[in-house]
């Protein structure tokens, strides 16, 4: 397998500073960037302008994601809830049918939202016309004993897991059809 060299990337076009309360996430749109900052929610332009900034009271967040079916964005926490956050007003609500679920990353096609699980598995939930489960992937479908899934993305026909060895620090792409799941 060839590596992928960094150093052939271009130099960014444009850089700035986040505070030292940085998180783990940020997420985008066709229109802004939204980060998280720890206490605070931070909503950036295109110029990486920051447009709006929001009190972030509801625990750590461990992923974010942007729904354009529901044209908001979408954050699940350590404390096992999921939120809906409206990209103009950054207002926050938590989606109530989400709860008590250990979810560690996210990822949305324009009509499901995809979680994965402590336990490794995947759940698919509808997004309209309300948020219904749909069906879920678990092992050895979705990663082999000992493998856990580290993070997921999607487009409107594949899933693409990142997929790690708890062992090793072996990592590997798994890109999936979202119809059958097949590789």
């Amino acid at each position: 397998m060839q590596g992928f060299d960094l150093t052939t990337l271009s130099l960014p076009y444009q850089t700035f500073n986040v505070s030292e309360n940085f998180g783990f996430g940020l997420t985008s749109n066709d229109e802004f960037l939204l980060i998280d900052q720890n206490s605070d929610l931070s909503l950036f332009d295109k110029d990486l302008t920051m447009v709006r900034q929001s009190t972030w009271n509801y625990g750590i967040i461990r992923d974010l994601c942007w729904s354009s079916g529901l044209a908001c964005f979408i954050i699940i926490t350590e404390k096992s809830k999921a939120f809906l956050v409206n990209g103009n007003n950054l207002s926050i609500n938590c989606i109530e049918a989400m709860e008590n679920h250990l979810w560690l990353s996210c990822t949305c096609s324009n009509s499901f939202l995809y979680l994965t699980s402590l336990s490794n598995g995947i759940v698919e939930f509808s997004l309209l016309p309300s948020f219904s489960y749909a069906r879920r992937w678990d092992p050895p479908i979705t990663c082999q004993k000992k493998e856990f899934t580290k993070d997921i993305t999607c487009n409107e026909d594949k899933i693409t897991l990142i997929v790690a060895l708890f062992s090793d620090k072996i990592v590997h792409l798994a890109v999936r059809s979202l119809a059958t799941f097949d590789q």
